[in-house]
């Protein structure tokens, strides 16, 4: 049985995920707008700000190597992030937030907060 998880972060991180879990042999989906069409067309943003600014990856996990391979990436990952730009772990059955990481979350909690939420 594999357990999922949900990824919703700046559109770079996103790819850049997706890239690195799939070069991993891990089972994940293709990246998707974070928000629906009728959102993206109401913001208030410019024409040079058209690109999605949050992507939403859904990955499923078929053993424990699967989860450490996403950490690691995700330690990589939020170093990368600037300001109040955040990672978020979302449960996809119920469209929960589980967790933020931002720059400042330390590396053992990240894989603290993995582990938790990959926990039945």
């Amino acid at each position: 049985m594999a357990t999922a998880i949900s990824v919703r972060a700046p559109a770079e991180i996103v790819e850049e995920l997706h890239a690195a879990l799939v070069a991993a042999g891990i089972d994940v989906d293709s990246p998707r707008s974070a928000e629906s069409a009728a959102e993206a067309v109401d913001a208030a943003i410019g024409t040079k700000q058209i690109r999605t600014i949050l992507l939403l990856l859904t990955l499923a996990f078929h053993t424990g190597s699967a989860g450490v391979a996403l950490a690691d990436k995700l330690i990589d990952l939020k170093q990368k992030l600037t300001g109040t730009q955040t990672i978020e772990l979302i449960q996809p059955s119920d469209g929960q937030t589980v967790a933020y990481i931002d720059h400042n979350t330390s590396d053992q909690t990240v894989r603290d907060l993995v582990a938790r939420t990959l926990t039945p």
